[in-house]
């Protein structure tokens, strides 16, 4: 299945990581998949706006697989990643939970 996609990002322990406050999870989860998705050592982003920008800017051409686990209710897709045009065609996401939750609000890339 790897082999469809460009770059593959594997994310643990979603939930835990959006509970830090002030934006500092949300810019840490930017990091893990930037670092992971990107085949070349870049500085880390500082705020969640760098993050989605460098997202759009250095990941948009590439079929991406992010698998993100452990992921809440409360997850905010656009939030970390900006829109779903930030990705390019064919790219997926698997999102695993503790609980069942269909609200999440992803549209097919």
């Amino acid at each position: 299945m790897l082999a469809l996609f460009d770059r593959f990002s594997f994310v643990e322990n979603v939930r835990e990581t959006l509970k830090q406050k002030d934006g500092v999870g949300v810019i840490s989860l930017q990091n893990s998949l930037i670092s992971n998705l990107c085949e070349q050592t870049i500085g880390s982003v500082r705020n969640v706006s760098e993050g989605v920008r460098t997202i759009r800017d250095r990941i948009s051409r590439f079929k991406v697989l992010i698998v993100l686990d452990d992921v809440d209710e409360l997850f905010k897709f656009d939030e970390i990643f900006g829109n779903h045009e930030n990705f390019a065609q064919g790219s997926r996401f698997t999102i695993t939970s503790r609980t069942m939750c269909s609200n999440f609000a992803v549209t097919m890339c």
